[in-house]
Order: C-alpha cells, then structure tokens, then sequence
C-alpha cells in the first residue's frame, strides 16, 4: 500500500524490486504489480531464496575439505554456518 515503509523508500530511494520473502514473489513498487515467477532475471535469487539438496549433496558436506568463495570473493567452506557475534 501507499502507507508502507517499502512504498516509501521505493518512492525516496529508487529501489523497486521487493521480495516476498515468505512466498518467494517479486514485487515492483511504487507500480504495485507483481512481476511474473518466470522472469529469468530473478530465477538466482529466488533459488537463493529457498535452496533445495538431494541426499547425495548433503552427504557429500561431511566429506569435502575445500574452501569455496562467495559473490564478494570471502573464502568459506560449504555447510558451515558462522554466527554473527550480536552483542
């Protein structure tokens, strides 16, 4: 809606793509319309979104020993998840 915190920073700020986090859609703001679940240019994040893994690649975490990079380049290895230190 017009009243929303995302309305207005799309309107202040020039973003105007939002996810929906919980259901995966897209949204274009201020315009209100609902940008279709095929569009490709948004298939890597709603992937990111909601990742899926069969038994194999699961399995394959406990044995792999090499450091993968993220998209800023920090190395990291698969299947660990730091904490962030919130105090």
């Amino acid at each position: 809606g017009k009243h929303t915190p995302a309305y207005t920073h799309s309107v202040e700020e020039g973003h105007f793509v939002y996810v929906h986090l919980t259901r995966g859609t897209f949204w274009c703001l201020p315009d209100d319309y609902e940008i279709p679940r095929d569009e490709p240019s948004l298939q890597d994040i709603r992937l990111a979104l909601h990742p899926t893994f069969d038994r194999g690649e699961v399995d394959a975490l406990d044995d792999n020993q090499e450091l993968a990079r993220d998209l800023f380049g920090r190395r990291y290895l698969p299947g660990y998840i730091g904490l962030n230190n919130l105090n």
